[in-house]
């Protein structure tokens, strides 16, 4: 419930101090001799990727009054795992499965940063790493320094804090006064996900459906029955959309270049003839959402330069009118009021989200709540209520929240979190929910008289807040004053070179490591990448002189190669002696290769066509072979290749 960028910034820049904890000590020493590559090697080698993510995630939120770490549905993959099944081996929470559904490291990792700052206490990590800058060349070097620190093991470490929350998770659901719910898809053991889903009717309901081992499905649900539809891969997750028969989707496009470039498609399917229309086939809309007679709908446009505004289209793709928030705020989930004179949208603030109304005659914006920093999202509106799904006290419940006097209140709480949830014309309550094998569909029993809760009052603390770190101050970004900076030409020939690593090894493409020296460039938009250097085969007993370059800073990539060598081989005279023959031996080689993407919505395959010039130059040298045959030798070689 804050802007995306500070939560960024804030997330990233730990990275950022992860890395300059390590590039101290002994690994500052070798980094004079290796570059920047050892820094990499080392934080790769030693440590594991739950550490970076869990610890970034950990600070975003405790120097922030939001951040992952506050809404119940980033863990609740991890919480329910738990309970289905146990705590996995700790060798598979690393690795993941390709049976089960396995918590990732963002998840895991902030649960296991979390407990261990509060039970070792604010600095116990940074001990970590300053001992691993240390002692690079002894192996384990992280998690020797853990176990020396803890007396325990960090599987051992792992079970128990997994088993700790896995206990408390018991113990909120036996608290918690849940509803009762019908499973609307096939029951399974089997890993089967329905994030997004759309109401066509009281007995029919349109959703994705995810699977471990098959493409994306778009079904059909209606009592007892699930009927395969299409297969898409590439719908936006939440944007399913249906009134009169009609549903709206929108889908991913990729550029087959450049990925920052990548659009929106918004599609109109017909569930009776299986017809897929694109209406725009390239924009950059998100959260469409039909209007009640289906004629058009709406939907926010994020531009290129960072601000975003709502959006009304015809089903024909026509703009009709353009909204803009108050303040340049960012706008989320718009949805139409019953009557289709208002729209009911969230607005991102730095003081958190806040449900607000715009209506279409008087052209403004009305404030139905106060900015809060818990997270929400809005799923609906029905007559004077929004449904919304919002995180409180470790769960996400469905609520209600009042259009006149913006009170909330709870009307469904299920075990684990409900991702969405939208209102039948019959006042059924349909919801995604988490479970242990993916979100499933249930038809939850309202909650007879539901409870109030101060969703919107201002924040005041939580455990995060006075968590014990040593950089536990809250961000306040507002506060934070602009600094103004003066745009200065970029000129990209003149950047093509910057040289981050070296040292006494050599390392080609099939990273095979040898004896030699090399450097590595890389400018700062990562489209150009040199690397050269000598390096010496102990096999082969001679030394090798290469330069690698690739520039992809083009539509056509380019990638160039040079080297030489000295070639010997031993033969045996006819006298029985061994003989040395050496020669020169160049190869040159330039490359040029364009993306053939062919891209639908049941599959995305990615070729590349290429045309390469390649040259061989032998030439003698003084332990040279008489009948040695010194020129050239050239070819042209077509590549299609997946």
């Amino acid at each position: 419930a804050q802007p995306w960028m500070d939560q960024l910034i804030t997330h990233e820049v730990r990275h950022i101090c992860q890395m300059d904890k390590i590039n101290a000590s002994t690994t500052r020493m070798l980094y004079l001799i290796y570059g920047e590559q050892i820094v990499g090697g080392i934080m790769g080698l030693y440590i594991p990727s739950w550490y970076f993510e869990g610890d970034a995630v950990l600070t975003e939120t405790t120097l922030s009054n939001s951040g992952r770490g506050r809404t119940p549905i980033f863990t609740s993959r991890l919480r329910s795992t738990l309970l289905s099944r146990g705590v996995d081996h700790y060798n598979k929470s690393l690795f993941g499965s390709f049976r089960e559904l396995v918590a990732d490291q963002y998840q895991q990792g902030f649960i296991l940063m979390k407990e261990s700052t509060k039970r070792f206490g604010p600095n116990f990590w940074v001990h970590n790493l300053k001992k691993t800058a240390m002692n690079p060349i002894i192996p384990n070097p992280f998690f020797r320094s853990f176990k020396h620190q803890t007396d325990i093991g960090i599987a051992r470490f792992y079970k128990e804090t997994m088993s700790q929350l896995a206990e408390k998770e018991r113990q909120r659901i036996a608290n918690t006064q849940l509803n009762d719910a019908d499973t609307l898809v096939p029951k399974t053991r089997r890993y089967r996900n329905y994030p997004s889903f759309a109401i066509i009717n009281d007995t029919t309901i349109i959703a994705v459906k995810k699977q471990l081992d098959k493409i994306p499905q778009v079904v059909l649900l209606q009592p007892g029955k699930e009927k395969k539809l299409a297969e898409n891969s590439l719908i936006e997750p939440g944007s399913l959309t249906s009134r009169n028969g009609i549903v709206l989707w929108a889908e991913s496009r990729y550029h087959p270049r450049w990925e920052m470039s990548s659009s929106i498609s918004i599609v109109k399917f017909n569930p009776a003839t299986k017809k897929r229309t694109v209406i725009i086939p390239e924009c950059r809309l998100q959260y469409p959402s039909l209007s009640h007679d289906a004629q058009r709908f709406v939907a926010v446009k994020q531009t290129l330069t960072d601000s975003n505004r709502i959006q009304i289209l015809s089903l024909e793709g026509v703009l009709e009118k353009e909204i803009l928030p108050p303040a340049n705020e960012i706008v989320m989930q718009p949805q139409w009021c019953s009557s289709d004179t208002a729209i009911v949208a969230i607005l991102l603030t730095n003081q958190g989200k806040q449900l607000s109304r715009y209506s279409l005659t008087s052209r403004l914006w009305q404030p139905i709540t106060a900015p809060t920093f818990h997270d929400f999202l809005l799923w609906q509106v029905v007559d004077d209520d929004a449904i919304i799904t919002a995180s409180w006290k470790e769960n996400t419940p469905v609520c209600t929240v009042s259009l006149s006097d913006g009170s909330a209140k709870i009307i469904a709480t299920r075990p684990f979190d409900i991702e969405s949830a939208q209102m039948t014309s019959s006042n059924k309550l349909i919801c995604s929910e988490v479970t242990a094998n993916g979100n499933k569909l249930t038809n939850v029993y309202q909650t007879s008289n539901p409870t109030s809760i101060d969703l919107f009052a201002p924040f005041t603390g939580d455990e995060f807040s006075h968590l014990n770190r040593y950089d536990s101050v809250a961000l306040k970004f507002p506060e934070i004053a602009d600094t103004a900076y003066v745009p200065k030409p970029y000129s990209k020939m003149a950047h093509l070179l910057n040289i981050h690593s070296w040292g006494p090894i050599s390392i080609n493409a099939d990273n095979e490591v040898n004896p030699g020296f090399s450097i590595s460039s890389q400018n700062s938009l990562s489209s150009s990448i040199l690397s050269a250097g000598i390096s010496f085969s102990s096999s082969e007993k001679n030394a090798t002189y290469y330069t690698n370059y690739a520039y992809t800073g083009w539509f056509a990539e380019m990638y160039a190669n040079v080297q030489t060598t000295m070639k010997n081989v031993e033969r045996m005279k006819s006298d029985s002696t061994l003989a040395t023959y050496t020669w020169h031996q160049s190869d040159y080689s330039l490359m040029f290769q364009v993306p053939l993407v062919f891209q639908k919505p049941s599959y995305l395959i990615q070729n590349s066509a290429g045309i390469a010039i390649s040259a061989t130059n032998y030439s003698t040298a003084e332990s040279s072979p008489e009948n040695l045959m010194t020129g050239n030798l050239g070819a042209v070689q077509l590549r299609l290749y997946h």
